[in-house]
């Protein structure tokens, strides 16, 4: 009987599993006056948050993320803000890609910023 309460309760307690954390990648650089922004973003999380596997067969094609470009950008885009020396600047999304991480598949947004004057330097906001 105690084995058997035993192995109920180790099978009880089996561990917990979760997904994978958010990932994705943010690099900014200057040069001629400009401003750009490449912003690579897990596929597994666009597809969580805004839905991009409109057949949902479970795989992620480049048309489903084609089709879906505007509503990436802006789901992306409202949670970037960037301010040069306090004052907000604007971001434009000026290219969609993919390219593949070692975790899987990511959208790509490469971006131009513009501000007011070009910043002395750049606050990178939520």
């Amino acid at each position: 009987m105690r084995l058997a309460l035993a192995c109920a309760l180790m099978l009880a307690c089996a561990p917990a599993l979760s997904h994978k954390p958010s990932d994705s990648y943010l690099a900014l650089s200057a040069g001629d006056g400009a401003l750009r922004g490449q912003w690579d973003i897990a596929l597994r999380d666009l597809e969580y948050a805004i839905g991009l596997d409109a057949d949902g067969d479970g795989a992620i094609t480049w048309g489903e993320l084609r089709a879906r470009h505007a509503q990436v950008a802006a789901y992306a885009l409202a949670r970037l803000a960037l301010q040069g020396d306090g004052q907000p600047c604007r971001l434009e999304v000026r290219e969609h890609l993919t390219d593949e991480h070692s975790d899987g598949a990511y959208a790509v947004l490469r971006f131009a910023v513009h501000c007011p004057a070009v910043p002395g330097r750049t606050l990178v906001i939520g």
